[in-house]
């Protein structure tokens, strides 16, 4: 957000602090707008997205704790600002998340420094959560590439290895099961047998194999061909 003005939101029912702040902060570069009542303030910030909220903790029509509550999980960093200081009022504004707690009345120079610390974090928090996002969608991109063959997009034999022992991981029966694999041929990319004789293959082969229970196979994955996993019970001989 270089070279974009930061939007703060003000809510205060004092019109001398809206004043100021709303000179003050357009001063230092900020698109500035001011409310007198806790509803307009609140209904202001659903519709807009605020980086910075300073907010008065005694309105009128409610407490500023209610529109910290509203930004809780929002990007936008809140400062509380109230003229009856003391320990349960600051614990209770940083339990909402509050990033900075102001006391009237407020002095120029502390409101300038305490302000760009707290647009530094939110450019850098947003920075960070920007690289997070590039790092993850390069990572996808190098498990795709690193299971596929470069020239002709199939999985290629590395993936094929670590799907099989996936799948014989997850379906290996307890209970004395047995797990079959069958590999087939099949035209279209994904085929899941989930049909009463869907193709009348794999049933003679599971009982072929001396396998019971053939309707417990569990699917057919398209991969290098196409793997079926499916438990049965050996049939007891004779």
């Amino acid at each position: 957000m270089s070279g974009t003005p930061i939007r703060v939101i003000v809510v205060d029912d004092e019109p001398v602090i809206r004043q100021f702040l709303q000179v003050a902060l357009a001063d230092m570069g900020a698109h500035v707008e001011t409310f007198s009542t806790c509803a307009d303030g609140l209904e202001r910030c659903r519709l807009v997205d605020f980086d910075v909220a300073f907010v008065d903790k005694n309105l009128p029509d409610g407490t500023g704790l209610q529109i910290c509550a509203a930004l809780t999980g929002a990007d936008c960093k809140v400062a509380l600002i109230t003229g009856y200081a003391n320990l349960h009022s600051a614990v209770e504004a940083m339990r909402h998340g509050v990033a900075d707690y102001f006391i009237k009345p407020l002095d120029l120079d502390d409101l300038e420094a305490r302000f760009q610390r707290m647009t530094k974090q939110l450019h850098l928090e947003r920075a960070n959560r920007s690289l997070l996002a590039n790092l993850v969608a390069k990572c996808r991109e190098l498990e795709r590439l690193a299971a596929r063959d470069t020239v002709t997009g199939l999985f290629n034999h590395t993936h094929f290895q670590t799907q099989l022992r996936s799948e014989i991981s997850k379906y290996a029966g307890p209970n004395g099961a047995h797990l079959g694999i069958a590999l087939t041929e099949v035209n279209s990319g994904q085929f899941e047998d989930t049909q009463p004789n869907a193709d009348g293959v794999l049933p003679h082969l599971i009982a072929d194999a001396g396998f019971a229970d053939a309707a417990e196979r569990r699917r057919i994955h398209t991969l290098t061909g196409t793997i079926a996993i499916f438990t049965a019970h050996r049939r007891q001989t004779e």
